[in-house]
């Protein structure tokens, strides 16, 4: 170091023959602040250094150590559209997939079983049903998803890292429940991290049936009892699916053939409550008569409080049809949907539509009835399966891949072919 008049010095108190006080032994990090550091700012200073323990590096993934793999690609997906943080299904067989075989996975259940973009980023997946005798459901959300989309699925460790199934969900969602309870079930779960259990009390078990076929896996099966009554319920006290500005309610539902509508409409999903009079928030059922499925709003801001949307095109019995409703008192969006194919932008009837939802205190939340209890008389007469709620209104892209990725799933997904994980060899020539 070079002598400076006044100048600062490192390891002695003077670069040349006047130094006299030289530290016998190494220096490192050396650091000077203009600021009086604090104790714990000194303490962790230390530490960063020293102590083993004051950090701990985690390895999100490490993709080489799998054994195996294979791609995912979705050329079904709409030209031009982009669908942020889209759950896509991924249907997984030995007879589906060329090269997979359940004997290669490492964890029970498809734990190891996890998917990556290309980017390398660990996806969020979810299993809503593991079969090694025949065809997995599996529930990937895709960060981007577009027609050039492609992921990779990679299993064959078993210190796979630990992924949320609730992240599958994006925020929007206020509930998803695949209804896909065992048989003899009294309960649905809630698939999105908000926990909502629908459940079916102990005295209206005849009216229900859990464990049926369904569009994906299982379904439950309802209007089963002389007395109408039976549905899944959940109590609805602070008021999370109602009082929104936006809304979306999706289903499958499979109507019995020759089973008649009640008295009164079938109800598939409904947000009500009843105490001297009904009252209202929001209902998708079927229609006595023509068995069109019609949508309602109430709104206490509306004379009379009924607002209604057209009713979509009437669905066949005997198969599975997907219905989505979406509502908006912003933009003024109301869409209906039967197998994604009709919309509709005008309500049936009432001059203006609603700003938000009317929020129903102490109402309840029920599929394939009005309610659970004994004024349950609207149960709908077949199967309902893939019950989705969110608090926005969905895209009409976003619903036409929804049903794509299930209804029409073999064009919509290609998958390549399994093989073993062998990591690239990098070549470079000088």
């Amino acid at each position: 170091m070079a002598t400076v008049t006044g100048g600062l010095y490192v390891g002695n108190t003077f670069a040349d023959q006047w130094g006299t006080a030289p530290f016998r032994g190494k220096i490192d990090e050396l650091r000077i602040s203009r600021v009086f550091r604090s104790d714990d700012w000194v303490t962790a200073t230390r530490d960063t250094i020293e102590n083993a323990d004051f950090a701990v590096a985690v390895v999100q993934n490490n993709w080489t150590k799998y054994a195996r793999k294979f791609s995912v690609s979705f050329p079904g997906v709409a030209d031009g559209a982009t669908l942020t943080d889209f759950p896509v299904l991924v249907k997984i067989s030995e007879a589906g997939i060329s090269g997979f075989r359940y004997a290669d996975c490492a964890n029970e259940g498809g734990a190891d079983l996890r998917f990556a973009d290309e980017n390398g980023t660990l996806l969020p997946c979810e299993v809503e049903d593991w079969n090694p005798e025949g065809e997995s459901l599996v529930w990937v959300k895709v960060p981007t998803l577009a027609a050039g989309t492609r992921i990779t699925a990679y299993y064959g460790w078993n210190l796979a890292p630990v992924v949320e199934s609730t992240d599958v969900w994006d925020e929007h969602f206020l509930a998803v429940w695949h209804m896909d309870a065992e048989e003899g079930s009294l309960s649905q779960m809630d698939s999105t991290a908000n926990g909502k259990t629908a459940t079916c009390p102990a005295d209206c078990t005849s009216g229900v049936q859990s464990g049926v076929d369904g569009k994906l896996g299982k379904a439950a099966r309802f209007g089963l009892a002389n007395n109408h009554r039976g549905g899944f319920g959940l109590s609805d006290p602070d008021n999370h699916f109602d009082g929104l500005g936006e809304i979306t309610v999706e289903a499958w539902t499979y109507r019995d053939v020759g089973a008649e509508v009640p008295t009164v409409n079938a109800a598939i999903v409904e947000k009500s409550r009843y105490d001297s009079e009904w009252k209202y928030a929001w209902s998708m059922y079927e229609q006595k008569n023509n068995e069109k499925i019609g949508f309602w709003l109430y709104s206490e801001a509306i004379t009379g409080g009924l607002w209604l949307s057209a009713p979509s095109a009437t669905p066949t019995q005997g198969d599975w049809h997907y219905h989505a409703r979406r509502w908006s008192g912003t933009t003024g969006v109301n869409a209906r949907t039967l197998d994604a194919s009709t919309t509709s932008t005008a309500p049936a009837s009432a001059p203006t539509t609603p700003d938000t939802l009317t929020a129903v205190s102490g109402g309840i939340l029920c599929i394939g009835n009005r309610t659970t209890n004994t004024n349950g008389t609207t149960p709908f007469p077949g199967s309902i399966d893939e019950v989705r709620i969110s608090d926005v209104a969905r895209s009409d892209a976003w619903v036409k891949a929804t049903y794509d990725t299930i209804a029409d799933h073999a064009a919509f997904t290609r998958y390549g072919t399994a093989a073993d994980n062998i990591p690239a060899t990098v070549v470079f020539f000088r």
